[in-house]
């Protein structure tokens, strides 16, 4: 007997559902070694089973009905807790972190990413799942290169594939509570978040599904209740999380081991310049645009009223940009397509840098007018165009 299985979170008050399945074609076989050095490659390391940045609940779901056999170690040995470590390979820009490495694929076809697509085993925003269940695009980032994403395929490896995409997704929101990418068991077995597909059910326990893909080859899973969907099919009742094993095919029995590690994604450090969104007038994703050192930026997005053009810049740095130009103003009189457009040279200044799915971006623009602005004003404060959140 096979099932799909489907995996609903609540983001934002609505419902995002996403298919969680195996992937053969996929499989590594075997698992790269995860790299040592978590300063270098952005690891965050959480002992305790807290999944860091603080604040991501995480439910307690008992996989009830399962197999008790979990073995605790000798007598009198203190139990740990399941450590999460949260991956970071990639930057706000689309740039890889240190340590990390990309390889591109020859795909005939563009993969699509849709906005809506959350992955589900991100902490941050911008991060997102791309594809079919063959595409295995579980955590994906949007590339410094245009029309392609990274995405990261195996949890404990540190390279991650190049895909070209037919439509990149613009603000994507945090799964709560994520699940793990990757999970790392107390008999050394490794395995990896299922992506939709049809799987076998456990002979042991047939109304049960599988949620991970265990051991080389895949030839394990991880099973429990549908029910325990929200916590990827994992026991979180107490610090050490604990899962149900058995083999893929759902024969045979089935085993409870404790996890050791948890494995999620987030983004690194950004290591680019905060950009400003110059053009705003024309809808996603052909609007929105952002760039560093623009000559010119649209203020008024609805009926292009306002703006800067002639820019010349003097200073661009991660907290603020100063530079010269123009701030020109349409008084839309009698309507917009005619009216009258007037220009004040002025000294323009960019600050407030904001995180956004867009990456690093200037919100605010303040301009300082060589004479005089308009309604006679000397300083004029703009608030900046942002991306859909």
């Amino acid at each position: 007997m096979v099932t799909h299985l489907r995996m609903a979170w609540v983001v934002g008050g609505v419902v995002a559902a996403a298919t969680v399945g195996a992937c053969a074609s996929h499989s590594s076989g075997s698992h790269a070694t995860a790299p040592s050095s978590s300063a270098t490659l952005g690891l965050t390391i959480a002992p305790g089973g807290a999944v860091s940045p603080a604040g991501l609940a995480q439910a307690s779901t008992p996989t009830s009905g399962g197999p008790s056999n979990v073995s605790s170690g000798a007598p009198g040995t203190q139990v740990t807790a399941t450590a999460t470590i949260i991956v970071r390979p990639i930057d706000r820009g689309g740039h890889l972190a240190a340590g990390y490495s990309a390889v591109s694929e020859a795909n005939t076809d563009s993969m699509v990413c849709d906005r809506s697509s959350v992955s589900l085993v991100a902490v941050d925003r911008g991060i997102f799942q791309c594809g079919n269940s063959a595409d295995y695009g579980v955590a994906c980032w949007l590339s410094a290169s245009p029309s392609t994403v990274l995405c990261d395929r195996d949890p404990f490896a540190n390279q991650l594939a190049r895909i070209r995409v037919g439509f990149v997704a613009i603000g994507a929101s945090v799964a709560r509570p994520p699940v793990p990418f990757g999970l790392e068991l107390d008999n050394g077995e490794r395995c990896k978040v299922r992506n939709g597909g049809a799987w076998s059910r456990p002979e042991q326990q047939p109304t049960w599904v599988g949620y991970y893909e265990c051991g080389s080859g895949a030839q394990d899973a991880v099973w429990a209740p549908a029910a325990a969907a929200d916590t990827g099919g994992i026991d979180k009742s107490s610090p050490q999380w604990t899962v149900t094993v058995g083999a893929a095919s759902g024969k045979g029995s089935l085993a409870r081991h404790r996890v050791v590690t948890a494995r999620f994604v987030g983004m690194a450090p950004s290591s680019t310049l905060p950009a400003v969104i110059w053009e705003c007038t024309s809808p996603p994703p052909l609007g929105q645009q952002s760039t560093v050192k623009p000559t010119s930026i649209v203020i008024a997005c609805a009926d292009n009223g306002v703006g800067v053009d002639k820019l010349a810049w003097t200073n661009w740095t991660t907290t603020a940009a100063v530079g010269t130009g123009r701030v020109w103003e349409n008084n839309c009189v009698p309507n917009c397509a005619t009216g009258t457009i007037s220009s004040y040279p002025a000294s323009i200044t960019l600050s407030r840098v904001a995180d956004t799915s867009e990456g690093p971006l200037f919100t605010h623009l303040t301009a300082v007018y060589h004479l005089v602005g308009p309604l006679g004003r000397t300083i004029g404060q703009f608030q900046l165009p942002s991306p859909p959140e």
